[in-house]
């Protein structure tokens, strides 16, 4: 399954950023038991500030899913209600 490309857009609106942006990545390659599907946007931050500046200009309607351990990744909308 491959995803719409969103790499090249967010390193267009997110200038500064240092870390890898990876469209259509396989988690598989990533984990412990060389399990899971493609991703469609992968962040790999330089550091913790590069991590912090990428959140805080992601769009709100993306969710992001963190951990690439043995337990379940945990998925957050963050998502900001109107009104």
């Amino acid at each position: 399954m491959a995803f719409p490309d969103l790499a090249l857009v967010f390193k267009k609106t997110m200038p500064e950023l240092r870390g890898r942006l990876l469209a259509n990545q396989s988690l598989a390659e990533l984990t412990w038991f060389r399990v899971g599907g493609p991703a469609q946007l992968l962040f790999m931050p330089e550091d913790e500030a590069d991590l912090a500046y990428f959140l805080k200009n992601l769009p709100a309607d993306i969710p992001v899913c963190g951990s690439l351990s043995a337990k379940p990744p945990r998925c957050e909308s963050r998502h900001r209600p109107r009104g």
